[in-house]
């Protein structure tokens, strides 16, 4: 977040919003260098169906 400079309130929460997101899941708690692609896709997937969100 420290990065993200000169973009509207609103924008900052839904960064703030995707953060927590990532917090709650086993996705979001993987180094980068162990994500694989098939892992990525399987969350997107899963966002989707739950809630609808991509």
């Amino acid at each position: 977040m420290k990065t993200k400079t000169g973009v509207r309130q609103s924008t900052k929460q839904g960064y703030v919003t995707v953060q927590r997101l990532l917090a709650k899941e086993a996705f979001g708690k993987k180094t980068i260098r162990s994500v694989k692609t098939s892992d990525a896709k399987l969350f997107l997937i899963k966002l989707q169906q739950e809630d609808g969100k991509s």
